[in-house]
């Protein structure tokens, strides 16, 4: 009898192990024997099974990374080919406005803006929410693209193309979002992916945009422009995940963050009239070092705010400040990649050198290195994952080394351009997706995007001043 009753007591005591033991095969079982367990253990069955999913802080694990890397990817694609189509539209717009200056400047003026907004939308966007910022950022350039298409006076297009190029702060967020989106190992891999959907973009900007100005009016091409960015918009708000940002609270410092984009605009301005002014102009000089004045009062007053708006702090990161070294040398050569190689292709062959190509067969020959080099970001990404970020870019940079080697040997025939192609191609890709997977793992996650657009911004500085240099040594 003594030995039932301690069993008895142990199996009513609410408090004992014995009565919350779970099944092996689902949640505790409800008998008659312990209805004192009844409230907890309907609680736990219902929160296990309809509880909303676990977050860490403000960031959600997703379930539809596919989806989300494939808006992200239709958004890199439309963004690149906003830059690329107006090159294909060059000689039509020169004709039609009777002034190559004013044409040039619609390459300029995307530049400019792409240039001098990215840090600030980047770095809105890590702090109000990253979908909102993108949203907003894509309205705006569809506008311009509707502006651009059907003005007919040329103040008018130039205005429609300043807002397009307000996009150039979309890979920034972009990846942000990979960030918050995927988990930690997936992240090259979805960074490499992002990096193939521009080189997409810019091979479907010169080809689509080359057969739009041959059979359509020119108009047509920005109202093409227009649709596409509805579509990556409608793409962003049906599949992006929605995010609180890091402090969407925060007071905006606003001198600390429009300093930096006056100095960055006045200096890549400089860079683009020096083509054709020379850098020995009054007008150009002085530009030059106003923005050069701006930066460095924006940095000043930056390294003395204990909390500033843009953290100049992050780019003094060991990880960072490499990328942004490898991003500033590839910048001032590798980028140039068709520079060097379309006066090579289409110089006459009595020149030597050259190789008598019309452009359309050297912008064909430049296509099967595009497509190659759809495999080399999410190569660059696995790598990455896999061993290292250095390992990716060690490995790059011998692909992009050997290629520029046996350009020097100086190739005489289409099919050594071809390969020699491939291999630059393939190499600046897994290079430049190395450099952005070396940036995003080494800042804290709330300055992802914030950390990329500074990389963006040093690029596209580099890259004006490599044409230059670039210029210089051909001619």
């Amino acid at each position: 009898m003594r030995i039932r009753s301690r069993a008895f007591s142990r199996l009513w005591r609410p408090g004992r192990r014995s009565c919350r033991r779970k099944s092996p095969r689902g949640p505790p079982r409800i008998t008659s024997n312990n209805w004192n367990a009844w409230p907890r253990l309907t609680t736990r069955t219902f929160s296990a099974r309809f509880a909303a999913p676990r977050t860490s802080g403000r960031y959600v694990v997703q379930s539809r990374p596919a989806l989300i890397l494939a808006a992200l990817c239709v958004v890199e694609v439309t963004c690149t080919f906003e830059a690329m189509m107006i090159y294909a539209a060059l000689p039509t717009l020169m004709r039609i406005f009777g002034d190559p200056n004013k044409a040039g400047w619609l390459v300029t003026i995307h530049l400019i803006v792409g240039a001098g907004s990215a840090l600030v939308a980047a770095r809105m966007g890590d702090l109000r929410g990253r979908k909102k910022v993108m949203l907003t950022l894509l309205a705006v350039a569809a506008l311009g693209s509707v502006i651009s298409a059907v003005g007919t006076a040329f103040w008018m297009v130039l205005v429609g193309r300043a807002m397009q190029g307000i996009v150039g702060a979309m890979l920034p967020l972009g990846i942000g979002v990979v960030r918050d989106a995927l988990r930690a190992k997936k992240v090259p891999l979805g960074v490499g992916l992002i990096v193939t959907a521009s080189s997409v973009g810019s091979a479907s900007g010169l080809i689509v945009a080359g057969a739009i100005i041959d059979h359509l009016d020119w108009q047509w091409l920005f109202a093409a422009s227009a649709v596409m960015l509805v579509f990556s918009l409608l793409a962003v708000w049906a599949f992006v995940p929605a995010s609180r940002g890091a402090d969407p609270d925060m007071p905006i410092d606003w001198i600390d963050g429009l300093l930096p984009v006056a100095g960055i605009t006045a200096i890549v301005l400089a860079i683009s009239l020096s083509r054709s002014a020379g850098w020995s102009d009054p007008l150009v000089l002085a530009i030059l070092a106003t923005g050069l004045a701006l930066v460095i009062l924006w940095a000043r007053r930056n390294l003395r705010t204990p909390h500033p708006l843009i953290s100049l702090r992050l780019l003094f990161e060991r990880n960072v400040a490499v990328a942004n070294v490898i991003s500033i040398f590839m910048a001032l050569g590798t980028y140039h990649v068709m520079l060097v190689f379309a006066p090579l292709m289409q110089a006459p062959t009595w020149t030597i050198a050259g190789m008598g190509m019309t452009a359309t067969m050297s912008g064909l020959i430049k296509l099967p290195s595009n497509i190659l080099s759809l495999t080399a970001g999410p190569l660059a990404g696995w790598i990455a994952s896999r061993f290292a970020h250095r390992t990716a870019l060690i490995i790059g940079s011998c692909i992009g080394v050997a290629g520029w080697g046996l350009t020097a040997l100086m190739p005489d025939t289409a099919i050594q351009v071809v390969l020699l192609l491939c291999l630059i191609s393939f190499g600046m890709t897994m290079q430049m997706t190395g450099c952005l997977n070396l940036v995003a793992s080494s800042v804290p996650r709330e300055s992802t995007s914030e950390a990329i657009a500074s990389l963006a911004v040093v690029r596209t500085m580099f890259m004006a001043i490599g044409s230059q240099m670039i210029a210089v040594i051909l001619s």
